[in-house]
């Protein structure tokens, strides 16, 4: 049966982290509050619990890897209906704490069910918890159900240029269906006939375009330009109008939240380049 899911403060008891190499972090100052990263859970029946009412608590990095952190001095109430939202950073090497996130999911408990919910930037982890049949007496425990928690990015491309290409038709455009009002055609207001003093080409967009994506997708983000050299100016779409000869794709930096870019597309004898820059 689902419910509201309330916070319990849990007391943060002192103990000692490593990575999953066995490397220590001291003195690193990283709120785990404002990071990207993953919820693991666990869902416990409140009967099955020492008779404290209260569960200890050890996470493990990612599943199949050894090295436990915490201790079982850490426990946190074994309240049925509830759940017990805390933050470890494992990477950086900081105590549990009670979170502060907002992101929390909505978990299903059943009746007489509490649960634990402990957000950890980067890695997934294994929830281990101590206190009496049904929870784990023996290492290694039982895996934590991880749950991708998506952060929203926003960045801005402004301009699209063109180096090391020289243009033959009357116009060039930049198509796609992010470009600010993109038309698909002769129509398109994204296009330029007056070379730089550089030789390139600047299509400017005249309100930047706002770029969407996640915080998790960035690893593998890219944007893409399609590009008409408008030569055979009887069809818009005709082949001798794409400017070909590579890729148009650039990849996203990894720190591109608010920022601005201009979508550099570079030609050359090997083929082209895309690059946000």
């Amino acid at each position: 049966m689902k419910k509201l899911l309330s916070v319990f403060a849990a007391v943060a008891m002192l103990f000692g982290f490593a990575s999953c190499s066995g490397d220590l972090h001291d003195d690193v100052k990283i709120d785990p509050n404002a990071m990207k990263g993953y919820w693991s859970y666990r869902v416990l029946s409140a009967a099955d619990v020492a008779p404290s009412g209260e569960v200890a608590v050890i996470a493990n990095c990612d599943a199949g890897q050894t090295g436990a952190y915490g201790s079982p001095d850490f426990k946190v109430p074994a309240t049925a209906g509830t759940i017990n939202y805390l933050v470890w950073d494992g990477i950086n090497g900081t105590d549990f704490t009670v979170s502060g996130r907002t992101d929390a999911p909505t978990i299903d408990l059943g009746d007489g069910e509490f649960g634990i919910c402990v957000f950890t930037p980067y890695v997934t982890v294994n929830l281990y918890c101590y206190g009496g049949e049904g929870t784990d007496d023996a290492w290694p425990g039982v895996e934590a159900t991880a749950t991708a928690v998506a952060q929203p990015v926003s960045y801005y491309v402004s301009a699209v240029k063109l180096v090391g290409y020289e243009m033959q038709g009357s116009a060039i455009y930049a198509l796609e269906g992010w470009v600010p009002g993109n038309d698909w055609g002769e129509g398109s207001p994204n296009k330029t006939s007056v070379a730089e003093s550089d030789g390139s080409y600047l299509i400017t967009f005249d309100t930047p375009a706002k770029m969407e994506t996640t915080d998790l997708d960035l690893p593998n983000a890219t944007i893409k330009v399609q590009i008409i050299d408008f030569i055979d100016e009887t069809n818009f779409w005709a082949d001798g109008n794409k400017v070909e000869g590579g890729s148009n794709v650039a990849k996203v930096p990894a720190d591109a939240k608010d920022k601005t870019y201009t979508l550099v597309v570079t030609y050359s004898a090997e083929g082209n380049t895309a690059e946000l820059k």
